[in-house]
């Protein structure tokens, strides 16, 4: 599990990195971006991967994809 974590950060940080880079917020910015809507999508874009991974560890889960799982995680 450690692994899946640190996974996840790196993707969340690379994205973050990526979006936040000089180049990428000049290309945004040109479109008409304030630094605030930038550092938003970047944060947006990180957050994008949780899900995900929440959603491939149920269908792997004995109840699988299902509402059990996320009320048996809650409890």
């Amino acid at each position: 599990m450690v692994y899946k974590s640190f996974l996840f950060l790196f993707i969340v940080s690379l994205y973050i990195s990526l979006i936040s880079s000089p180049e990428f917020k000049s290309m945004l910015r040109d479109r008409g971006l304030t630094d605030a809507q930038i550092d938003y999508i970047a944060r947006c874009a990180g957050k994008h991967f949780e899900p995900g991974l929440v959603r491939r560890r149920a269908k792997r889960s004995d109840s699988g994809y299902t509402f059990g799982f996320y009320t048996k995680r809650r409890v």
